[in-house]
């Protein structure tokens, strides 16, 4: 989880960003801002990166940083608040330019549990190095739902999935992208050429967002369940 100033910038000189009040604090705010830049894009790909933002006073702020700590651990419950969008095939090569944006590999396998319960099985890296989860979920609403992760070693991978009565894979490239102190997930898909979804994760069900200028959005898809990675799994 990354507190981010990047927005502090220039702009904040003699407004939230100080070396008045902060002996330790030598960088200037354009420092300041470049820094901030290269811990975002140290960070992008991780799978619970946040960002918090320095559009509002500090108040605001720590209240946006206490609310995301809150929900990466669970208190009161381990809630996630997704928007999905889809949009035409984006520019990949573009995207792979970018410093802020990593590609991920994914592979997520849903299975039927022997006791009954139904989970996903994710394995998520890069270049050879992955890592494994194993998630429930339950809708509470269209875009929220009450979300427990575990992390799993390949052991137990390999036998939650020998184990499975049924199971659904799906292979996707994710790209993760930090835009303007927002974080988008892009998933691309081999069986598709001309679309791809588009995912940002919220701290409310109301809580305002702009989507990146260069996706074109063809609509969006939140409450079709067609769109779903456990639909179009096979």
């Amino acid at each position: 989880m990354l507190k981010s100033a990047a927005d502090n910038g220039i702009k904040s000189e003699g407004g939230l960003y100080t070396t008045d009040n902060n002996s330790a604090r030598t960088e200037t705010a354009q420092e300041a801002r470049l820094l901030d830049d290269r811990l975002i894009c140290a960070w992008t790909g991780h799978p619970h990166f946040r960002m918090i933002d320095s559009s509002r006073d500090f108040n605001a702020k720590t209240d946006r940083l206490l609310r995301e700590i809150k929900s990466f651990l669970g208190i009161p419950e381990p809630i996630e608040i997704e928007r999905k969008f889809l949009i035409k095939y984006p520019d990949t090569a573009a995207l792979d330019a970018m410093p802020s944006c990593k590609r991920i590999d994914i592979e997520q396998i849903y299975i039927s549990m022997p006791n009954g319960e139904n989970a996903r099985l994710r394995k998520r890296g890069a270049d050879g190095s992955y890592i494994c989860f194993l998630t429930k979920k339950r809708d509470v609403t269209p875009t929220k739902r009450i979300e427990i992760e575990k992390r799993l070693d390949g052991e137990e991978y390999n036998l939650l999935l020998s184990s499975a009565v049924s199971a659904r894979k799906i292979n996707k490239t994710r790209y993760c992208l930090s835009f303007e102190s927002r974080y988008f997930e892009i998933d691309v898909f081999p069986f598709w050429s001309d679309k791809a979804l588009l995912e940002i994760e919220l701290l409310s069900e109301d809580e305002a967002f702009e989507l990146p200028p260069f996706f074109e959005v063809i609509k969006e898809v939140t409450e079709d369940k067609r769109y779903s990675n456990h639909s179009l799994s096979y």
